[in-house]
């Protein structure tokens, strides 16, 4: 299938999700989009061309053009809360990206939060972990081989990041008093309400992804390029 088509497949699988109260999450490397035209306005434009790194200009406007390519939005200026996230009427939307990679959320009522990050980062690990960690996820990233704490600590983070987007909260200070329960698969965590944290990864991307959404949605479609699966199905 060609790219057109592929984005197509996952513009009606989203729709479908949304539709039945479902969240879904879409994501993809750069590299596959390369060839998607950018749908972004004057000032996103203008916004974006002060990003100096390339690779991290290409991902934040292929996170705006993905939400109005699976939305059907029109190029315009999306209106922001007061944090500054932007939203749109009718659908709640998250973007989430990194120098390789870019996912977006989507759910028709509720907030989302989505983050992922790639395995390069694992090897901050060890300067950052008394800094952002709960004394239960340090316990349990310390208990891991030295292998896997690096790829463990990145899973707390992503869980950490999703859940302040979820919330508009955005990064504070007191990371180490939020406790993301490393030990539990797919937890419901209550900060500023209750949330349920679903995972993604793209092992040969070398990706690492947490979707955070109210605990009421217990349905998640991912979907990529190549195939759509479900999430945290209660």
């Amino acid at each position: 299938m060609s790219l057109p088509e592929q984005l197509e497949a996952c513009r009606s699988r989203i729709h479908k999700a949304l539709d039945a109260d479902k969240a879904a999450v879409f994501h993809a490397s750069i590299d596959e989009l390369k060839d998607m035209k950018p749908q972004i306005t004057l000032n996103e434009t203008a916004k974006f061309d002060r990003v100096l790194v390339v690779a991290q200009r290409e991902a934040h406007i292929l996170g705006r053009t993905l939400v109005r390519y699976f939305l059907d939005l029109p190029t315009l200026d999306f209106e922001l809360t007061e944090n500054g996230k932007p939203h749109c009427q009718g659908v709640q939307f998250n973007i989430s990206h990194t120098q390789q990679a870019v996912a977006v959320a989507f759910h028709r009522h509720h907030a989302v939060g989505v983050d992922i990050e790639t395995m390069s980062r694992k090897k901050e690990a060890d300067s950052l972990i008394d800094m952002v960690c709960h004394a239960n996820e340090k316990a349990w990233i310390t208990q891991k081989d030295a292998a896997e704490q690096g790829s463990t600590f990145l899973r707390m983070w992503v869980r950490k990041e999703a859940l302040l987007k979820v919330t508009a909260t955005g990064l504070i200070d007191e990371l180490n008093t939020i406790d993301v329960r490393l030990n539990t698969h797919n937890p419901v965590v209550d900060f500023s309400g209750s949330f349920r944290l679903l995972e993604f990864d793209d092992p040969q991307a070398e990706i690492i992804g947490c979707l955070a959404v109210n605990s009421a949605v217990n349905c998640c479609v991912l979907t990529c390029l190549n195939c759509a699966e479900l999430l945290g199905l209660s």
